[in-house]
């Protein structure tokens, strides 16, 4: 046993396995340091990414495109399931809020204006502190011509569903009858007029005689090689900056149904407003708009949709105005804004625009389907439209002399714009 003992022992003394137990030993000591050193570097980079000061700040245009993007989906969803889909809409909404206050640093206001009552408090509440300079300074004026605008489309021959498939299978071939079914349809034809800095101007006319694409191509939001005619203004074509003082009403109004009328224009304004604006700035600009068009009595309420109670039509037809009033354009293009307003509310709507246009010399166009006699009265100029032609342009005080000279007058007095309605619809009663 103990020649067994003193041979162990030798080998145990021996040199060469003493190196490689050294360099084993070294080998487990750095696979181990490199293995702490990569997870060291892995929770690094995690918590590099998890703080919003070192975190890459995208491009402020795919942040505001994304948050309007959700706020549109929110408002779709609304439409039909809004008793089913609130909390996910409420989600939504914080969500771009969220992303707002995360990754653009100057709009982290919103996130807390959301809780409703706490934005009244923090809001000016007294009427005689002093209103932004942006709704108070003057416009640029902008006189609008349009010399001979034409608008045409292509109407391509309608075909059966089956006969598509097939033809998208190859299983079938396009005849030359159906490649020649194509229809060039015309929407204007040699449209003319003119409006100037403080005045009025209404594009009457039967449902569709071309009144919405008059108004599109006019303010710039139509384009393509069936657009033909000049479009000028200040006697120049519209650059980038006149179209930025353009402000576009459409017909329907696209608001959030589950803000209030404050947090609605005070969020517009947040986004809308130039960035050398300070934050209080853009609030009081919106709380100057409140003021000007009305809408200090409902400014705490819910907008309201069909399914959820809110503000009236002629108060959420205000707040889609006041939208295009925060950025104060020169030229304010309204697309029907009477549609369904009973006669009082169309009234005191157009009594707010002919104010714009001539106490602050704003160009004001303006689509009417069927205004009363009261309304017809505060047009400064109108322009009759039957199926994309001009019936009338001029003074809208001389359109009944202008038709009685060339031979149709009304047997008994009627309201004006039933009557040119009437000459527009080709029924001539009661001459």
């Amino acid at each position: 046993m103990s020649l067994v003992h003193a041979n162990r022992k030798e080998n145990n003394n021996n040199p060469k396995k003493e190196g490689l137990k050294k360099k084993r030993t070294e080998f487990k000591v750095a696979n181990y340091t490199l293995k702490k050193r990569e997870k060291k570097k892995n929770e690094n980079i995690f918590f590099s990414f998890s703080r919003p000061d070192s975190f890459q700040q995208p491009p402020a245009g795919i942040m505001r495109f994304a948050t309007a993007f959700l706020i549109y989906l929110t408002t779709s969803l609304s439409r039909s399931f809004s008793q089913f889909l609130t909390p996910f809409k409420f989600a939504v909404c914080k969500i771009s809020f969220f992303i707002k206050g995360r990754i653009m640093p100057g709009f982290d206001g919103v996130e807390n204006q959301m809780n409703g009552p706490d934005l009244a408090a923090r809001l000016p509440q007294d009427p005689r502190e002093p209103r932004s300079l942006l709704s108070s300074s003057p416009c640029f004026p902008i006189t609008l011509k349009f010399v001979d605008v034409c608008y045409r489309v292509k109407i391509h021959g309608k075909s059966s569903d089956s006969g598509k498939i097939k033809r998208l299978l190859g299983l079938e071939h396009q005849t030359s009858d159906e490649i020649r079914s194509t229809e060039e349809r015309t929407i204007l034809s040699g449209v003319t007029g003119m409006v100037s800095p403080g005045e009025f101007m209404a594009v009457l006319g039967p449902s569709g005689s071309g009144k919405s694409t008059l108004l599109n191509a006019v303010a710039g939001r139509l384009h393509g090689s069936g657009l033909t005619g000049k479009i000028l203004a200040n006697d120049s074509k519209p650059t980038k900056q006149t179209l930025k003082r353009t402000g576009f009403v459409a017909q329907d109004d696209l608001l959030y149904p589950h803000l209030t009328v404050r947090e609605t224009l005070v969020f517009v304004a947040l986004l809308r407003l130039p960035r050398n604006l300070t934050r209080d700035d853009k609030i009081k600009a919106a709380e100057s708009v409140i003021s000007e068009l009305g809408l200090a009595k409902c400014e705490n309420t819910v907008v309201g949709n069909t399914f959820i109670r809110g503000i009236s039509g002629g108060e959420r037809k205000r707040v889609s105005i006041a939208h295009e009033l925060l950025i104060n354009p020169s030229l304010l293009v309204l697309d029907e804004p009477t549609s369904g307003l009973d006669a009082t509310a169309a009234l005191r709507l157009v009594q707010t625009l002919a104010g714009m246009a001539h106490v602050k010399g704003k160009t004001v166009v303006t689509s009417i389907h069927q205004p009363s006699s009261r309304v017809f009265q505060m047009f400064d100029t109108v322009l009759l439209l039957s199926e994309g032609r001009c019936l009338f342009f001029g003074k809208g005080r001389d359109a009944m002399a202008y038709f009685d000279s060339v031979g149709f007058s009304p047997a008994f007095p009627m309201n004006p714009a039933d009557f040119l309605l009437d000459l527009a619809n080709g029924t001539f009663p009661n001459f």
